[in-house]
């Protein structure tokens, strides 16, 4: 006989497969999105937390007074793409900080009516969480879904993520790089030539991602170099140049120097950075561990062994083939700051995320670990954003 149905639970079956089929359809955008809130709501709690233990006085903000636990966001170079976003570029010495994001913030105070303070705080944080989604898809692509979570769980969670909720620039960097790379392995290149110029807007250093983008040319036509120049998508690196050149064309006509940037990092500035500041530009790792430099400032060596984590990661990229090409953009962009930024080391190797494709493909096959981990790394991001909500230099 066949088995009896029940007509009255049929509707019920099907609400559920529906459900379940829209989750997994929709699991590439769900699962980013419930780590950004997640993330964020922890960091309002956490700031709130923070300012009630230990108040601090209002900043130059107006915000500061109505909303402290949301000015806890800005410190720093807060103030400068406050100020550029707000009336723009009015001293030479401001192009030090690129115009992608202060741009962005002005677009949306014009559009909605916000101050510049929540402007810019809107816009950093949307250009996380879509960070988050390009990292996760990316990392899909080139390996598994639990590899993919736990990579991205585990940026969120390195000691210095916060940075990707503050007023920096950071968090549109890290989007329009990741964007780019994740373009570049779909094969769409004229798409990702736009997003490294744009990336390249949002911080200079991101030209490095070119070197990924023709590792995935590479993977696609080999080294040969007819193959390599001779194809319709090589044209697509000029508009790279042309979207950064605005930004030239934009410093020769306000100040007369195209590359007014450049010499600013170099010079005594019209801000009175002394020459202390200026040599701070210039530290390579090894400074940190100089007798003077680990008595005055051991934290800055604290910075180069925790940048070790992500650093473990890249090296991890060259263990699989279809991962190589994310590991020219980490491996030079580390060497960059291993060179020259050990006293911005904390923020900067937040931004090292082609990494967490192999930590988290590590991790995921250990559950255990990986929750030790997390939670490491979360207790840390809580301490170094305690210290930064207090005025401590953490650059």
């Amino acid at each position: 006989m066949p088995a009896s149905v029940d007509v009255h639970a049929a509707p019920e079956i099907a609400r559920d497969g529906a459900q379940r089929g829209f989750a997994v359809r929709h699991e590439a955008l769900l699962f980013p999105i419930a780590a950004f809130i997640a993330t964020r709501l922890a960091l309002l709690v956490f700031a709130w937390c923070s300012l009630r233990l230990l108040p601090v006085a209002p900043n130059f903000l107006p915000e500061s007074r109505a909303h402290p636990v949301l000015a806890a966001f800005c410190h720093f170079d807060c103030g400068h793409y406050y100020q550029i976003s707000s009336r723009g570029y009015s001293i030479p010495d401001e192009t030090k900080w690129f115009p992608l994001f202060p741009l962005l913030g002005a677009l949306v105070r014009i559009c909605s009516g916000l101050s510049p303070f929540y402007a810019l705080l809107l816009v950093a944080n949307l250009m996380a969480l879509g960070a988050y989604i390009c990292i996760y898809q990316l990392f899909s692509a080139l390996s598994d879904r639990s590899s993919a979570r736990a990579g991205l769980l585990l940026f969120a969670a390195y000691p210095f993520a916060f940075f990707h909720s503050s007023i920096y620039a950071e968090s549109t960097a890290i989007f329009f790089t990741a964007l780019t790379l994740w373009l570049a392995e779909q094969k769409r290149w004229w798409l990702s030539s736009i997003g490294l110029g744009l990336a390249m807007l949002a911080r200079h250093i991101s030209a490095v991602a070119a070197a990924s983008v023709l590792a995935f040319h590479i993977a696609e036509r080999g080294t040969s170099p007819k193959k390599l120049l001779w194809n319709r998508a090589m044209p697509s690196f000029a508009l790279v140049a042309l979207i950064f050149s605005s930004f030239l064309i934009y410093c020769h006509v306000r100040f007369g120097d195209a590359l007014v940037f450049v010499a600013q990092r170099r010079d005594v500035n019209s801000m009175g950075v002394g020459p202390y500041w200026l040599e701070r530009n210039w530290w390579s790792a090894a400074h940190a561990f100089y007798s003077e430099q680990l008595a005055n400032e051991p934290w800055l060596a604290m910075y180069v062994v925790i940048s070790l984590w992500p650093a473990a990661g890249l090296i991890g990229l060259a263990m699989r083939r279809e991962w190589r090409a994310l590991l020219p953009a980490g491996a030079l962009l580390l060497a960059v700051y291993w060179s020259i930024g050990v006293a911005g080391l904390g923020r900067y190797s937040a931004s090292l995320w082609p990494g967490y494709l192999a930590l988290g493909a590590f991790c995921a096959k250990r559950p255990s670990l990986n929750f030790i981990l997390l939670f490491s790394c979360a207790l840390l991001q809580g301490l170094f954003f305690h210290l930064w909500i207090h005025g401590f230099s953490i650059f």
